[in-house]
Formats: structure tokens, sequence, C-alpha cells
């Protein structure tokens, strides 16, 4: 088997741990399982498509239009991926591919506002450097022209991803980047026609629990809460565009009555859950006899 039929996968794995150098220690075995099984889907799905590609080599339409779609597959999926999480902290996901549809003009606010013309060069660039590289690489003699390998490779790559997509909704961020990207596209596609339903049981009616009666203490506490508002778009918090005019002003009115936290951290990602939490200071986690 020729070696270079290794590089591309080499350097999306490669990408994907340095992205996610600081996850690992947080990881639980079966997380790990899950990423591993990532890895041998990237590996095989990328060695499955130069050899599809290199099949093609006598069909020059059919040949560049493979090194077309591979390469605009692999900006999407890996350079445009690691662009999403240096800006929102995490990979793209089911829900973000659902908010481009359901929201586009506002998605598309946002890309214009996130995006600036040196990220829109580095995706071109990127698209025509792997472009050639795979043109360069799929040129190459090959002596992998057993058939066999082919199936193994399209084999591994069908039933590894397949698994992966069926527990995507529990192992989301664990899988390699494009696998990622892909199970949750595949999964918003299989699911394009159902109605969202919210399906978590959320905080269960519980019957309060009797206090003893304590003295009242007379006090004005203002908790200002925002819907799926992130910090970093805060200029409180360092942000450089005037987001929050208003807040800003109130900060500066009350500095001296404010708890500002730089490290605060949600008991939940679903507002059902996070903030009754914030609100009552019990979290999802606990025993319900505490409500």
């Amino acid at each position: 088997m020729k070696r270079s039929i290794w590089i591309i996968p080499a350097l999306v794995i490669v990408t994907d741990l340095l992205v996610r150098s600081e996850w690992f220690i947080h990881y639980k075995p079966a997380q790990l399982i899950h990423y591993l099984i990532s890895v041998c889907t990237t590996t095989s799905g990328l060695i499955l498509a130069q050899l599809l590609i290199e099949r093609a080599k006598g069909r020059t339409i059919l040949y560049n239009s493979s090194l077309v779609l591979v390469s605009v597959y692999l900006v999407i999926t890996v350079v445009a991926s690691v662009s999403f999480f240096s800006i929102n902290g995490f990979l793209p996901n089911y829900y973000t591919l659902e908010y481009f549809r359901t929201e586009p003009k506002s998605a598309m606010v946002l890309l214009r506002d996130s995006i600036h013309w040196v990220e829109v060069i580095v995706l071109v660039f990127s698209a025509g450097l792997l472009f050639f590289g795979l043109r360069k690489l799929t040129r190459l003699s090959s002596n992998v022209n057993s058939i066999r390998f082919l199936l193994l490779s399209a084999c591994v790559f069908l039933s590894s991803f397949t698994y992966l997509t069926i527990r995507h909704k529990k192992y989301d961020q664990c899988y390699t980047m494009d696998t990622n990207f892909n199970a949750a596209f595949v999964r918003h596609l299989l699911e394009l026609r159902k109605e969202r339903k919210f399906e978590g049981r959320g905080l269960s009616f519980r019957h309060p629990v009797k206090l003893d009666h304590q003295q009242q203490t007379k006090c004005n506490v203002l908790v200002i809460l925002s819907e799926s508002l992130r910090r970093q778009n805060l200029e409180p918090y360092g942000y450089p565009k005037n987001t929050s005019p208003e807040l800003k002003r109130f900060i500066k009115q009350f500095t001296s009555d404010l708890c500002v936290y730089n490290n605060a951290y949600t008991v939940s990602s679903t507002t059902m859950l996070a903030v009754p939490a914030m609100l009552s200071g019990v979290g999802p986690y606990q025993s319900p006899e505490i409500f």
C-alpha cells in the first residue's frame, strides 16, 4: 500500500487532536472509545474517497468534479469547524445546522458579522491547496488496485459511521471534526420532517418542603437573565463591539453593588433545567427529595 494515501487522514486527525488537546483530560472511557471509533471512521472515509477518485482518473470531468467535492467537503468539515470552534468554543452540531434551516436570515447576519475577509481568503486558499494536493496524491502511481481493500474501507466506514450517527446525540463533540459534522448532518436529514418536541422530563413537579420560619431581611436583588446569550459577546467581559450599551451603563452606575462572575458554569445546556437551577440553587442532578 502506498504511504501517500495516509497523508490526508493523518493531517485531519492531527489537526483535530490539536484543537481538542485540552478536552482529553475530561473524557470518560466511553467518550475516548467513541473518539477512537471516529478516528477509524475519518481514516477509512478519506482513504475510500481517494481510492474512488483514483479509479476515476480516466474520466476528466468526473475526476476533477470529485476532487472539487472532496476539497470543499474537507474545508467545510475541518477548516470551517476550526474557525467555528475558535469563535464559539464548540464544534458545529445538530442545532447549529437546524439554526441555519429555521433562522436563515439570522444565521447569515451572524456569519456576516463573524467572518472577515481574512477568513474568506483562508477558506478559499485552503480549498485550492487541498484540490491540488489531492490531485498530486491521486496522480501518483498507485499499487492499491485491489477491490478487496476498497470494499474493506467502505465496510469500515459505513459500519462505524452508522453506529456513531445513532450515538451522536449522547456523544456529540466526542468525534473527530469531520465525523461529528457528518453525523449531525445525517441525523438532521433523517429528522428533517419530524416535528421537534422536547423529549426530556425537565424538572419534575415536587411538593415543596416545609421550612422552619426564618427571620426575613430586607434585600433588593436584581437578576439579569438572557436566553442563549454568551459571555464572550458582552462588553462587560471584554467584547469589542457595542452589543450591550444599557448593561454597560448600568454596570458603570452601580459598580460597587455588582458581583461579576468570571468563571461561571451552567448545570445544564437546556433552558428548562438551567434557569430553575439559577433561581432556586437546586440542580437537576440532585436528589428529588431536596425539592
